[in-house]
């Protein structure tokens, strides 16, 4: 058990966010920040997993900082994935023709999922991530 999820595993070099409430306008860019934050605070971090299952929709604010949030991380050489991505977000996300961020490829239903395809594409060895909830 890590931080109190059964059968969870530690990875090197990737934290999993799951803000508390949907993104909307007036929590966006705090939820944008302490990620920015928390990732900054820990060294080397690879790939950064946000699950977006409190969010059914995202208005124009919040997909805003969550494109500003991708360009950061993808400056620093770090992939944001958002999982658990409802439909009207994924619509929102491809139409929005972002690279990775847009791609329903690299959009998951599960943390699992992301994990595994995280691991994939780095070369990092097994060993530990932060499961944090904002």
């Amino acid at each position: 058990m890590l931080n109190g999820h059964i059968g969870a595993a530690k990875v090197t070099g990737g934290w999993i966010f799951r803000p508390k409430e949907p993104l909307f306008f007036a929590n966006a860019e705090h939820v944008a920040t302490d990620i920015v934050t928390a990732v900054n605070s820990r060294s080397p971090v690879k790939f950064v997993i946000l699950s977006l299952e409190e969010s059914s929709d995202l208005d124009s604010t919040a997909a805003a900082c969550l494109i500003e949030l991708y360009k950061r991380l993808k400056d620093k050489g770090q992939q944001l994935i958002v999982v658990r991505v409802k439909s009207p977000v994924r619509e929102l996300l491809a139409a929005l023709a972002l690279e990775e961020l847009g791609n329903p490829a690299s959009m998951f239903w599960s943390v699992a999922d992301a994990v595994e395809f995280s691991i994939s594409q780095q070369p990092t060895p097994r060993g530990g991530v932060e499961l944090t909830a904002l």
